[in-house]
């Protein structure tokens, strides 16, 4: 992953692995998520300099480090030989869905995607209590109602504010044929109510 604006500077370059596979990124925060789902990641600082290009350029780590550490990792190299082990990695806090005293799940919106259509942070997992026995949820964002989860998104009418569950396995509210964020003036962080 090469979201890296502080490629160059003093950030740490980073292997991480876990059981869903082997991360190559900056330490930047960018694998958050990642720690937060998988507490027990291995974390390795990429100190090795014979596993980089020998033509290392300070502006050009995808090219120059992590590609050629991948292209390693293909051949089972051992993820010691690569650098050393840390636990310090730059996180920010990532936030999980509250249940309320009143029964129901209070998220929030986490990203707006070009679409408009607004993800949560309650995931399908999130939601098995209620799918699991054929409830009907009511999901309440803005002052708006949404009854039910579509499967898809053409199964809701043009214009209508519906949900599903995305390809990611979290709850996204969309407007079918409109943009979501713009129908109800939502923001990142808005709070979302599953009932």
């Amino acid at each position: 992953m090469v979201v890296d604006p502080g490629v160059g500077g003093r950030r740490r370059p980073l292997l991480v692995i876990n059981r869903q596979g082997c991360f190559l990124a900056p330490d930047n925060g960018v694998l958050s998520y990642i720690y937060h789902d998988l507490p027990n990641s291995q974390i390795y600082l990429l100190t090795a300099e014979k596993y980089r290009l020998k033509t290392y350029s300070s502006t050009f780590d995808g090219r120059d480090l992590f590609a050629p550490v991948a292209a390693w990792l293909s051949k089972e190299i051992a993820p010691s030989k690569l650098g050393k082990k840390i636990t310090d990695p730059v996180s920010f806090p990532v936030s999980d869905p509250k249940p309320q005293s009143d029964g129901s799940l209070g998220g929030r919106v986490i990203y707006i995607d070009r679409f408009g259509n607004l993800i949560t942070n309650i995931t399908r997992k999130d939601l098995e209590p209620w799918i699991s026995d054929g409830k009907t949820l009511v999901i309440t964002i803005k002052g708006k109602t949404i009854r039910g989860l579509k499967l898809f998104y053409s199964e809701a009418a043009p214009g209508e504010l519906a949900a599903v569950i995305n390809s990611d396995d979290h709850l996204e509210i969309f407007c079918d044929q409109q943009d979501a964020r713009s129908f109800i003036d939502a923001a990142p962080d808005e709070p979302v109510i599953v009932q």
